[in-house]
């Protein structure tokens, strides 16, 4: 089994949990804008807040959430990705929380979605968009979360790896496509 089958069946085992917890009441929403247009002709950025990896083991935990998610912003960050996977990732939906506190720039929810609850949980901790990988998810599903993203005022971000993903994602109705390859 690799990493990411055993990271969605972790999921499948955190759904129970995540869908009995109470949610916080979600804050405004912030538009997602990454166009070179709209960040006055310079490239966006998405960069990313994480304290762990499968691959690297501990990252630096020298600088906070908080204080990694400013540090971001200063150096010209459009979008932060913030990493909600406790089990891999040492994350939690609490970090958005943390992160929105202290930023201006929309924040993407970055965990293994395969469930209406994880997008719930993330707009209401104050993500503006969320990962979406088609790797994750059969098409159908793919375009399930498409919309139901999409219906909670969350941008989907889905991300790819083949021509046959982009073309899952293409027919989901995708409209920000991220390439992981």
């Amino acid at each position: 089994m690799g990493v990411l089958s055993e990271i969605v069946a972790q999921k499948q085992r955190e759904l129970a949990s995540l869908r009995g917890r109470a949610l916080p009441s979600p804050p405004a929403r912030r538009p997602v804008r990454l166009g070179r247009a709209d960040n006055g002709g310079r490239l966006s950025l998405i960069t990313e807040n994480k304290r762990r990896s499968p691959s690297a083991g501990k990252l630096s935990t020298v600088l906070s959430v908080a204080e990694r998610t400013a540090a971001l912003e200063r150096a010209g960050a459009s979008m932060l990705s913030i990493l909600c996977d406790a089990h891999f990732f040492d994350g939690d939906y609490s970090h958005l929380q943390e992160a929105r506190a202290v930023t201006t720039v929309p924040l993407l929810c970055k965990e293994f979605v395969i469930d209406e609850s994880q997008l719930d949980a993330a707009r209401a901790y104050g993500a503006d968009a969320v990962l979406l990988i088609v790797r994750c998810l059969t098409p159908l599903r793919t375009r399930e979360l498409v919309a139901a993203a999409r219906s909670r005022e969350l941008v989907p971000f889905v991300e790819v790896a083949t021509e046959d993903e982009l073309a899952v994602a293409l027919d989901a109705g995708s409209e920000l496509i991220g390439v992981n390859a």
